[in-house]
């Protein structure tokens, strides 16, 4: 919609070209006027009009002379100039000056006079489409900035200084404050993962803007600086107030009821982690860090939903180590038990886990997985190559929200070790067959979902280079094609059933893009869904 602002002296004209055009069918929904240049150039300067319509020979000050003191105030605003025959010669030096986009010649002749508004307005929309997209460049750069630093504060060790961020913050303050959020959703079920990605990358950064705006209230002059990874959300907020800002029991209770009310609505539990305030930006870094780890007291406080980050200058924590008849057992149990006896085990270790914070927590996982390293090298089994990455750097633990299902995902680890470890070359063909068996029934499981070689290494405890190689050398084909396959069978099954449309077909199978389904039912059955379907009815 448009706003246009008519400025002519004589009321009878002023009035006429209010009603002279349909202006609503023009998008014009809004007309101010003015009676002379001197009243038009305040009005504009309020109401900041889109275009203008102005007489040249005006009291108080004439057309010419508001339009060249409005010029640079309102540079996107184009000017028409109402003008007579004996007036031309000044319109056109108008023109040719710049600032005006076109005039009027009095009387007016209604094709001719449309035709240079419908110009108007095509130029104005043409602006505001070029301003729009500048905008939104300008706003995705700033946030690919803002995200750079969040994550050289998080990840390198790269100085930084408040220099680094203050071009991109939209207030200047003697004394900058900064507040660390941290925020992660975890799937309760394997089969929502996919889906919980998909809302968690749309949805995080305004659940975790309301949060802000329950501690940092809207008046304060604040940026907030954000960078994703993986399942995290890491939030720098950059704020100017000159008091310390306190969360009070009744905004604590409203965070935590606004997470815990996502955690049952997506079946994901929602975690945050909010930091104290610091002035210094030098203490930006450790105190990212500690919010993040912050996160992981979730496995000591089961209903908890919110947590404060006190570990700046904490006090250093003891040593810790398991005792050597714990070793003795985990080595054990991997040469001689049952899937059922490691489960014990590994239940057993868990009651033992120090609940003093996240350090020690990943103390007691990283000496587990020592043992698990020293059997596997000792028993020539390739660990690094051969299991995923997250079970060796702990990174795993990030997709736990419960101690419960973290410490049941290492005892089926360790039982997937059992099984390498008993196998021999006689019977490693079997093994690898009932490995492709356990992938393909998982993928039909979940056959609707982003199905990735990651996804499935991740699951089945694989390295996914290491996987990816077994796909070629023992099946002679990429995983890719290997779950086509799958989906397309899928597809013939449903076919079957005339209860299913092709378009219900393409979505159960996991394709979003309805072409890309029929290109793909095309290249391994050489027809399409349709003709497939006409074939079995034949």
């Amino acid at each position: 919609m448009y706003k246009l602002m008519i400025v002519e002296d004589e009321p009878l004209i002023r009035a006429g070209l209010k009603k002279y055009f349909n202006w609503k069918e023009l998008n014009v929904h809004t007309i101010v006027d003015a009676e002379n240049g001197q009243e038009g150039m305040n009005i504009a300067l309020q109401e900041r009009p889109d275009f203008v319509i102005t007489d040249i020979r005006m009291p108080k000050m004439n057309g010419l002379e508001m339009i060249e003191k409005l010029r640079p105030e309102l540079p996107d605003t184009l000017f028409i100039i109402l003008t007579g025959h004996n007036e031309f010669k000044y319109a056109q030096q108008a023109i040719h000056h710049g600032g005006v986009h076109d005039f009027l010649i009095k009387p007016l002749q209604y094709e001719k006079s449309l035709s240079s508004i419908l110009a108007c307005m095509a130029k104005l929309k043409a602006m505001r489409s070029e301003s729009q997209m500048r905008s939104t460049l300008e706003q995705n750069n700033l946030r690919l900035k803002a995200s750079q630093i969040v994550k050289h504060l998080l990840e390198d060790e790269v100085p930084l200084t408040v220099n680094s961020i203050q071009h991109l913050l939209k207030f200047t303050s003697k004394t900058y404050k900064y507040q660390i959020f941290v925020m992660t959703a975890i799937p309760h079920d394997i089969s929502l993962s996919h889906h919980t990605r998909i809302w968690w990358r749309s949805s995080a950064e305004s659940i975790i803007s309301k949060s802000i705006e329950y501690i940092v209230h809207m008046s304060v002059n604040r940026q907030i600086l954000t960078y994703f990874y993986k399942n995290k959300l890491y939030v720098i907020v950059v704020y100017d107030s000159p008091d310390d800002i306190i969360v009070d029991q009744e905004v604590e209770k409203q965070i935590s009821d606004g997470l815990k009310r996502l955690t049952i609505e997506h079946e994901a539990s929602i975690f945050l982690s909010v930091s104290k305030q610091i002035e210094d930006f030098r203490n930006i870094r450790e105190t990212l860090q500690s919010t993040d780890n912050t996160l992981y007291q979730r496995f000591f406080e089961p209903d908890r939903y919110l947590f404060y980050s006190n570990t700046m200058n904490s006090i250093k924590e003891p040593h810790f180590e398991l005792d050597q008849n714990t070793k003795n057992s985990i080595l054990f149990y991997l040469e001689n038990g049952s899937p059922v006896k490691i489960e014990q085990l590994v239940v057993n270790l868990a009651r033992n886990i120090p609940q003093t914070s996240s350090g020690q927590l990943f103390t007691f996982l990283q000496e587990i997985i020592s043992v698990i390293r020293q059997f596997a090298h000792k028993n020539r089994i390739p660990i690094e190559d051969v299991y995923n990455e997250s079970l060796l750097n702990l990174a795993f633990v990030d997709n736990f929200y419960s101690i419960e299902d973290l410490f049941q995902w290492i005892a089926s680890w360790i039982i997937r070790l059992r099984k390498d470890f008993l196998n021999n070359k006689d019977q490693i063909n079997t093994q690898e067959l009932q490995l492709f068996e356990r992938i393909e029934s998982f993928i039909r499981d979940h056959i609707d979902q982003d199905l990735t070689l990651n996804m499935i290494a991740e699951h089945f405890f694989y390295n996914p280079s290491y996987l990816s190689r077994l796909f070629k050398t023992k099946l002679n084909k990429n995983y890719m094609d290997f779950v086509k396959e799958i989906r397309i069978d899928i597809a013939q099954i449903h076919l079957q059933d005339p209860a299913y449309s092709v378009t219900d077909v393409c979505k159960i199978c996991g394709y979003k893009s309805y072409k890309h389904f029929i290109k793909v039912f095309r290249s391994i059955t050489n027809m399409t869904p349709t003709e497939y379907r006409n074939q079995l009815r034949s």
